[in-house]
């Protein structure tokens, strides 16, 4: 609720017909009294929500348009943003060629990509309807195989599926975001790569309770990518970005 934020009013005896103003110390907001005709109300406000019916236990954020305001369903609670999806490599499937390989390490399952061959990997998911539009991080766990230096390009793609949208039998995925990570100085040792795709045609559009398809591929070739060896991939942390 409004009043549950701490720099706003507590509650809202006493404040009726009263509207919401920055207090004079510029540190909190304030209900004062309303003069001039203007809004007396939150709802009354040109870019605010117009009423409260079925909004409860949403919060306030600006829309994505940056026009105004609007009432969003919390993602992960208080804690923040939540996890979408888990893609691990006993989940993955192999596009037709130049495809990671399933290894393990220690027992614990692996995608192995090469040093010199781009290597790919998919995955395929529904978005949780939880998703409140925030937009998505993608984060790579992954290790060296035996590098103790040098850098690794991972890149992602997203593809919505939806209904009636993208032909099965063939790709549609948006482009790539690509991060460059140096591996752990104990090739045992894991890292994370993260890369942030915004919503809307970073993530393809995909919507929340769609199926949607995630690619990731090392950029072997490309001069950024130093670390010898293979890369191994442990998981992929699918959330919804802060």
């Amino acid at each position: 609720a409004f009043t549950d934020l701490s720099d706003a009013p507590a509650a809202y005896t006493g404040q009726a017909g009263k509207v919401v103003a920055v207090n004079s110390s510029e540190t909190a907001l304030e209900f004062i009294a309303g003069g001039g005709g203007g809004a007396s109300a939150f709802t009354d406000l040109s870019d605010a929500p117009s009423a409260y019916t079925s909004q409860g236990g949403k919060y306030v954020r600006v829309n994505t348009g940056e026009t105004g305001l609007e009432f969003a369903t919390v993602s992960g609670g208080s804690a923040g943003p939540d996890t979408l999806c888990t893609l691990l490599p006993s989940t993955y499937f192999p596009p037709a060629t130049a495809y990671a390989t399933r290894d393990t390490r220690n027992n614990t399952p692996v995608l192995d990509f090469d040093a010199a061959t781009d290597e790919s990997a998919l995955w395929l998911d529904i978005l949780p309807v939880r998703y409140a539009g925030g937009g998505i991080t993608v984060e790579i766990v992954f290790a060296a195989t035996s590098a103790t230096s040098g850098d690794v390009v991972w890149c992602a793609q997203i593809e919505r599926i939806g209904s009636e949208r993208q032909d099965l039998d063939a790709d549609g995925f948006a482009s790539a975001k690509t991060v460059t990570v140096t591996t752990s100085g104990t090739s045992g040792y894991t890292k994370k790569a993260s890369l942030s795709f915004a919503n809307g045609a970073e993530m393809d559009s995909v919507a929340a309770g769609e199926a949607f398809r995630v690619k990731i591929y090392r950029d072997a070739d490309n001069a950024a990518d130093t670390a010898t060896g293979d890369a191994e991939l442990i998981a992929v942390h699918v959330k919804e970005t802060p």
